[in-house]
């Protein structure tokens, strides 16, 4: 389960019109103010699918899926849903693909509301309770029999009992349970979900520290099978932004903001040193089996989110501040590879056009592996207009397998053009004195990376088909190659050079 969590702005600036434009590192709805509260990859067309709150003023708050091709064209919105009443800032979301190909999105805007989506991004079905006072917060996960358990909290519920439900395919509430913890906590951070299970991290604020609560229960029969309070543990002290994955291994991945060091040295009057750190632990028992990570040291880090790759590594999206960095620093996706040493670790930030500081912020909530071996992201961009004042607009990134920007065509490998189009072949794998690269249409460019993202062979060719790349100049390892033809289709893939004889 991917956990989607946005924080929306209180009101949302008197604007009109609609404009888009065709390019990656880009804002949509850029005469609307709005934001992405997730993002999704679909299975059909590789194209994302994106939850997106907007609106003309904030009487006038509304809801759609927004979709965009794998090249950044802007496809439009569907199923428009108006909110009764203004959406409430501070709400944390959820959205998530479903077996069935289809989309669940569950919220709390004034109230929960939970949408049901198929893979033609028709709504199937939805419930809403717009009885007043909102929802704090909605997460949850798919089970392995197709049901969907999601978790509440809300101002009237005791803040040590997290509600839970869990829903049929159709919709259908089948069964009720609490999650009751020994200590209050702030707020739900992340769910995970396998078979008939669900794993949720909560993380509260105390202002002698922070710290983290995890728990696993059935969500069958509403038992509670493990917890791990670290409010207890004197040597887990200040834990804080907690997110649960489960990777290929069956391991359960807990990534956080370890805190190691208050009160704050030098200029810094607020905040917590500490290190992002990643463990696994057993999905059975809770119990800590390896240490997988530990990053330096940062002040007031903010993980969003943290998605595992299928060669056992996992990408991590943060922001905070740092010693050599103590001013706000924008969004950082770091990618850890199967052993978990950092292949690469970038900050991002809109188009200028679309940020206009100061008073201007911009924010990613939600990150996705796309099928090209790229990093799909969303969330917001703030501007400033001389009329209107501050305004937020909907924010979507794109990053290639080396962490780099894409800003034009974004497909890396190409993979939902080339299954149209042209395909560009790339063998042998593994490889060792040389590859070969074959093309129905002419190969005029080739790059070579490793895994840091540097350049390590550079070639242009004349234009025949057929091209051979020469890399015994090369160490042992692993590499992205890149290549593009006459009409612009880029394909690339990774490639281990082996010279072992």
């Amino acid at each position: 389960m991917r956990l989607k969590l946005r924080l929306l702005l209180c009101w949302i600036a008197l604007l009109t019109g609609l404009t888009v434009k065709a390019q990656f590192n880009n804002v949509y709805l850029t005469e609307y103010s709005g934001e992405c509260l997730g993002i999704e990859v679909s299975e059909s067309d590789s194209s994302y699918i994106i939850p997106t709150a907007y609106g003309t003023n904030n009487l006038d708050p509304k809801f759609d899926l927004m979709k965009v091709s794998t090249n950044g064209i802007f496809e439009g919105l569907t199923n428009i849903f108006e909110f009764e009443n203004t959406i409430y800032a501070g709400a944390h979301n959820s959205f998530f693909k479903t077996t069935d190909d289809g989309y669940l999105l569950a919220a709390g805007y004034n109230g929960p509301f939970i949408i049901k989506y198929d893979s033609e991004l028709q709504i199937q079905w939805q419930q809403f309770d717009n009885s007043g006072g909102y929802a704090h917060y909605w997460g949850g996960g798919e089970l392995g029999n197709g049901d969907f358990v999601l978790g509440l909290t809300s101002p009237g519920e005791a803040y040590n009992i997290l509600p839970m439900k869990r829903y049929s395919s159709e919709g259908e509430l089948l069964f009720e349970f609490e999650i009751e913890l020994n200590y209050n906590f702030l707020v739900p951070n992340s769910f995970a979900v396998r078979d008939s299970f669900v794993y949720v991290a909560f993380h509260h604020i105390w202002l002698d520290g922070r710290r983290n609560y995890l728990t696993c229960y059935n969500a069958i029969t509403g038992e509670e099978i493990w917890e791990v309070n670290q409010m207890e543990d004197d040597e887990a002290l200040a834990f804080t932004d907690p997110i649960l994955c489960l990777d290929i291994y069956g391991r359960l991945l807990y990534t956080y903001h370890e805190i190691n060091e208050t009160p704050l040295p030098g200029n810094f009057t607020t905040g917590y040193y500490g290190s992002i750190k990643t463990v696994a632990l057993n999905p059975e028992s809770g119990e800590l089996t390896e240490e997988l990570y530990v990053s330096p040291s940062w002040l007031q880090v903010w993980i969003w989110d943290a998605e595992v790759t299928d060669d056992g590594g996992i990408v991590i999206m943060y922001q905070g501040f740092s010693e050599t960095m103590p001013n706000y620093s924008g969004p950082r996706i770091m990618k850890l590879d199967a052993d978990f040493q950092t292949e690469w670790n970038s900050i991002f930030s809109p188009p200028d056009e679309y940020f206009n500081p100061p008073g201007g912020s911009y924010w990613l909530s939600d990150i996705e592996i796309t099928p090209d071996d790229c990093i799909i992201s969303s969330g917001y961009s703030q501007a400033l207009n001389d009329e209107t004042g501050a305004f937020q607009l909907p924010w979507v990134l794109k990053i290639d397998a080396c962490g780099n920007e894409i800003v034009t065509d974004c497909s890396l490998s190409g993979l939902s053009e080339l299954s149209e189009r042209n395909k560009i072949s790339i063998y042998p794998n593994p490889a060792r004195d040389r590859i070969f690269l074959k093309a129905e249409n002419a190969i005029q460019h080739a790059m070579i990376f490793d895994m840091n993202g540097k350049m390590v062979h550079n070639e242009i060719f004349s234009g025949a088909q057929e091209q051979t790349l020469f890399i015994d100049h090369l160490p042992a390892g692993l590499y992205l190659v890149n290549a593009i033809d006459s009409k612009g289709i880029r394909s690339s893939a990774r490639v281990v050079i082996d010279t072992n004889d």
